[in-house]
C-alpha cells in the first residue's frame, strides 16, 4: 500500500512540473526503486533512489511521454560509496528523439570527498588457514604454512568460466580474476617471473610430435602430470604473438606438455619463451592464487593478513552500456572489476567520460562502436588485461569522419593477460583522434590503427613494446587505401628493452606497404627505429627531432623482394583491401590521387615518400635500401650536436618533451 500511495504521490508531482527543463534524481546506496520527490518542491528533483531504480525510471517510456516538447536536462548525483553491480547499467538516453537534453551520471566533485564507485566484484568472504588434513597433495610444502582456502559457491565458481584460451588472434573473452586490496593477483605459474625457454626433446622432433609437444628448459614436469587445468603460454614461433593453449597431457617419460592444438602464429620452435599457468603444484609465492573447480575450493597465498573486504572476485561482464544514446556525459565515477569490458558504447552521439578512472577490468576499458563525437576526457585506465580504449566508428566508403576520440588521459599497464595486439587505444574507421594523453608500461603497441583521416596528436608514450619483437609502439599496416592519418607533436621515447631484438622495435611502424601517413614534428628519444616505413608510399616524415635513435628513418622495398607475391596477389590482404573501398573513384581520388591508379603503377613499389626537415642528435639519420632510394625525396635534413639544446643534461636525463628545448638563435 506504501509503495502505492507514493507512486500516485510522484505522479502528481510530476504532472505539476511537465514544463519544466531541468531535473535531478539523488542517489544513495540505500534508496529504493521508487521514485520519491524532494522535500524542498521548489526543486525539480527525486530522492532517495537506488543507481539501478534511476537508471530504470530513466529508461521507463511512461516518465518521458509526461514531459512536453523537448527532452529534459536531467541530473543522477552518485552519493560516495561503492555500488555494486549484477547487470550493466543500460542508457537509452535520447533513443527516438530529436532534440534531447543532456543526460549527466555524476559522483561527488569535491576534492577529499568519498568516490561513487562502480564495481563489477564480490567480496569474498570465510578465509581461513589451511590445516594439516587440508592440505592438497600437490600443494608445495614451502606454501602450506602460509595458504589459505575459500569455499565458493557454485554460482560463483562458474564466473570463472572454463579455462579459456587467448592471445594474438583469438576472441576476447571475459574472466573472472581475483583481486587482494584493489590489486588483481596472478594466477599460479612457473617460472614466477618472466618466462622459461622452450626445449623439444630429440624424442619429439619428428613432425607430428612438434606441433603439439613442448619441452621447457630446466623444468621437470612431472610435478605437473596430475593438474587437471594446466594451461601453457607464451611466445612459440613469434616475439609479435602471444598465444595461452590448453593442455591436454603431460608425457612424463619424454618430459614434454602435449598442447590440445598447434599454435596458430608458426607452431613451436626451440629456444622460445613460455611459462605452464594454473598449476596448484606452482602456488609457491605471496600473491598466487588457484581455483580447484572439482571441490569449489580458491587457494590464496596472501600477501598479507586478510580482512574483512580485504578480497573481491570480478563477477560482472560489464558496467555501463549505451544504445542508441545521446547527450550524455558521465563525470567522477570510478569503474572497476569488471569480467569483460567496463563500457561500451553502440551507435551512439554526444556521449563523453570525462575525469573518470577505469581500473582492473578484465578485458578493456571502454569500447566505442558506431556512433559519432563521443569519447573519454581526462580518464585514468589502470590494469586492464585485453587493452585499453576500441574507437570505431566513420564509414570508410564515403570518408565520413566519426569524431570519437580518447584526450588528456593517462592509460597504463593495459595488457596484463592478453600480451599483443591489445593496445592502449586501437582506432579503425574515419576521422578519430587520440589526442594529448601519456601511455605507458606495457609488452606490446601502444597505439594501433586502420581507417583514414585520424589524428594521433600531442601523446607520450613510453615503457611499451618492453617483451615483444617486430613491433612499433604505433603501429598500422597491409591496406593501400588506410590513409590520410596524421601522427603529430608526439614524445615517444624510452621504447623496447626487455628482450634481445631480432627483427626490431619501432617507434612508428608502418608495416607491409602502409601508405599515406603524415609523421609530423613529434621528438622520438633512446628508440632504436623511431620511424620505419616497410615499403609503403606516399608518405611524409618531416619535422621531427631524432635523439638516441638509429637508424632514425627506414625505408625498405619488401614489395619488390620477398613480398611480391603477397602484394600481386588478387586474393591477397592488400587486393582485397583495395577493392573494398572506391579507390579510383572520389571522394578516394580526389583525396589520393596517387591511389587511383596505384595498379597500373609499380604497386608494390615504394614510391612518392618525402622526408624533409628533420633533425638528427647523436642519431644514424637513415637506413634506406638500395632498391628503395628511388622511392624516396630527402630535403634539408640535418645532423646537429647536443649543444642545440639549451639545456645541458645527460642523454639518459632527457625524459620529458621540455628537455628538448632549443637554444634561441
Amino acid at each position: 500500500m506504501f509503495r502505492i500511495l507514493v507512486s500516485v504521490s510522484f505522479l502528481l508531482f510530476s504532472f505539476s512540473y511537465a514544463e519544466a527543463s531541468d531535473w535531478e534524481f539523488r542517489v544513495t546506496r540505500d534508496g529504493g526503486d521508487v521514485p520519491i520527490p524532494c522535500a524542498d518542491t521548489r526543486v525539480r528533483c527525486l530522492d532517495k533512489l537506488s543507481l539501478q531504480g534511476a537508471i530504470n525510471y530513466l529508461n521507463r517510456g511512461e516518465w518521458r511521454q509526461k514531459i512536453e516538447g523537448d527532452m529534459p536536462n536531467v541530473r543522477i548525483m552518485l552519493e560516495g560509496g561503492v555500488y555494486r553491480l549484477d547487470a550493466p547499467l543500460l542508457i537509452r538516453w535520447g533513443n527516438g528523439k530529436a532534440t534531447v537534453g543532456r543526460l549527466t551520471i555524476t559522483g561527488p566533485k569535491q576534492e577529499g570527498s568519498e568516490p561513487a564507485v562502480l564495481s563489477g566484484g564480490k567480496v569474498l568472504s570465510g578465509f581461513t588457514k589451511l590445516k594439516g588434513g587440508e592440505m592438497p597433495a600437490r600443494m608445495p610444502v614451502l606454501a602450506r604454512s602460509h595458504v589459505g582456502s575459500i569455499h565458493l559457491s557454485e554460482t560463483l565458481v562458474l564466473s570463472f568460466g572454463s579455462p579459456i584460451e587467448r592471445g594474438f588472434g583469438y576472441p576476447i573473452a571475459p574472466r573472472s580474476e581475483l583481486f587482494f586490496r584493489g590489486q588483481p593477483m596472478p594466477i599460479a605459474m612457473w617460472p614466477n617471473d618472466g618466462f622459461a625457454r622452450i626445449n623439444i626433446p630429440a624424442t619429439a622432433r619428428d613432425k607430428e610430435r612438434m606441433g603439439r609437444y613442448v619441452g621447457l628448459d630446466g623444468k621437470s614436469l612431472i610435478d605437473l602430470a596430475d593438474e587437471p587445468e594446466l594451461s601453457a603460454y607464451g611466445y612459440f614461433a613469434r616475439d609479435w604473438a602471444d598465444e595461452e593453449i590448453r593442455v591436454e597431457a603431460v608425457d612424463v617419460p619424454m618430459n614434454v606438455l602435449i598442447l590440445r592444438a598447434i599454435p596458430k602464429r608458426g607452431g613451436i620452435r626451440a629456444g622460445q619463451r613460455i611459462r605452464v599457468q594454473n598449476a596448484l603444484s606452482e602456488l609457491d609465492q605471496p600473491g598466487e592464487w588457484y581455483l580447484d573447480r572439482t571441490t569449489s575450493t580458491l587457494y590464496f597465498w596472501p600477501l598479507a593478513q586478510v580482512k574483512d573486504g580485504d578480497l573481491e572476485v570480478s563477477v560482472t561482464d560489464t558496467l555501463l552500456r549505451f544504445e542508441s544514446a545521446k547527450n550524455v556525459r558521465v563525470e567522477n565515477l570510478t569503474f572497476e572489476e569488471a569480467r569483460g569490458d567496463a563500457i561500451l558504447l553502440k551507435d551512439s552521439e554526444n556521449v563523453v567520460i570525462e575525469r573518470c578512472i577505469i581500473r582492473n577490468v578484465g578485458n578493456r576499458a571502454m569500447v566505442i562502436s558506431g556512433g559519432r563525437n563521443s569519447g573519454l576526457k581526462e580518464v585514468e585506465i589502470d590494469q586492464t588485461a585485453e587493452g585499453g580504449v576500441v574507437l570505431d566508428s566513420g564509414d570508410r566508403k564515403t570518408l565520413t569522419p566519426a569524431g570519437l576520440f580518447v584526450e588528456k588521459s593517462k592509460i597504463q599497464r593495459f595488457s596484463r593477460l592478453g600480451r599483443t595486439n591489445r593496445p592502449a587505444v586501437a582506432i579503425e574507421g574515419v576521422g578519430n583522434r587520440v589526442e594529448g594523453n601519456v601511455i605507458a608500461d606495457a609488452p606490446h603497441a601502444a597505439i594501433m590503427f586502420w581507417g583514414n583521416d585520424h589524428r594521433i596528436v600531442s601523446n607520450d608514450i613510453s615503457r611499451v613494446v618492453l617483451e615483444t619483437d617486430d613491433a612499433g609502439a604505433i603501429y598500422t599496416g597491409r591496406d593501400w587505401t588506410a590513409r590520410g592519418t596524421v601522427i603529430e607533436d608526439n614524445f615517444v621515447h624510452d621504447i623496447g628493452g626487455m628482450i634481445q631484438s631480432k627483427e626490431g622495435v619501432m617507434g612508428i611502424y608502418l608495416d607491409d606497404m602502409a601508405s599515406g601517413i603524415v609523421v609530423r614534428g613529434n621528438v622520438f628519444a633512446r628508440v632504436s627505429q623511431p620511424v620505419f616505413i616497410g615499403g609503403g608510399r606516399d608518405n611524409v616524415v618531416e619535422n621531427n627531432l631524432f635523439y638516441f635513435s638509429s637508424p632514425a628513418i627506414h625505408l625498405d622495398a619488401r614489395g619488390l623482394g620477398w613480398a611480391r607475391a603477397s602484394a600481386l596477389d588478387p586474393n591477397g590482404t592488400l587486393q582485397k583491401r583495395l577493392t573494398s573501398v572506391p579507390f579510383n573513384r572520389a571522394p578516394y581520388s580526389d583525396r589520393y590521387p596517387h591511389l587511383s591508379n596505384i595498379i597500373d603503377d609499380e604497386p608494390a613499389a615504394p614510391k612518392y615518400n618525402l622526408v624533409r626537415n628533420n633533425m638528427f642528435v647523436a642519431s644514424e639519420p637513415f637506413g634506406i635500401d638500395k632498391d628503395a632510394e628511388s622511392g624516396v625525396l630527402l630535403e634539408n635534413n640535418r645532423v646537429e650536436s647536443d649543444g642545440i639544446f639549451l639545456k645541458y643534461m645527460p642523454p639518459e636525463q632527457r625524459t620529458r618533451r621540455e628537455h628538448f628545448e632549443f637554444k634561441k638563435k
